[in-house]
């Protein structure tokens, strides 16, 4: 399981977890009540192995991208700026998140760690594996593509 927090208001927190059962929640903590609620859920077959990893970034053009990586070597992006915005309702049950980009191969197994960075107008992600490389992925964001994908093979050398 990994979390990351995708955005703090005055009196909301965003969070994404990522759960070893393959599935990714977004979660919202209500500072004012101190109560948690799912906001939104993964569908059960988007990440179809273990989710190790996750990270969230903020694009210059105001959306908010959370990343998360599986034990298969993926890497999926999902854009919950919606959420955050409030144009979905998330006090209805069942609000899916939807994937925007799937990587697959970015590591020969698990992707234990990840960092998102925004470079001008694309997003670079470092990435961390069980195969002990390490990965930086250039992902440009309208819309989400990749660009480039550079792996250190010896990076534990």
């Amino acid at each position: 399981m990994d979390i990351a927090v995708v955005h703090r208001e005055l009196s909301n927190v965003w969070i994404v977890a990522a759960y070893s059962d393959a599935s990714v929640v977004l979660w919202r903590l209500d500072i004012d009540h101190q109560t948690f609620s799912c906001a939104a859920r993964a569908a059960s077959d988007i990440h179809a192995h273990c989710v190790l990893s996750a990270a969230s970034v903020k694009t210059n053009d105001g959306r908010y991208l959370v990343l998360t990586g599986a034990s298969d070597g993926q890497i999926i992006v999902w854009d919950v700026s919606m959420f955050i915005a409030g144009t979905v309702d998330v006090a209805k049950p069942n609000v899916a998140l939807q994937a925007v980009l799937k990587i697959p191969h970015v590591h020969q197994s698990g992707v234990n760690t990840l960092c998102a960075h925004v470079d001008g107008v694309d997003i670079v992600v470092a990435s961390g594996g069980d195969d002990c490389s390490i990965s930086l992925t250039r992902i440009g964001s309208t819309p989400p593509s990749v660009q480039s994908v550079t792996r250190n093979e010896l990076a534990h050398a």
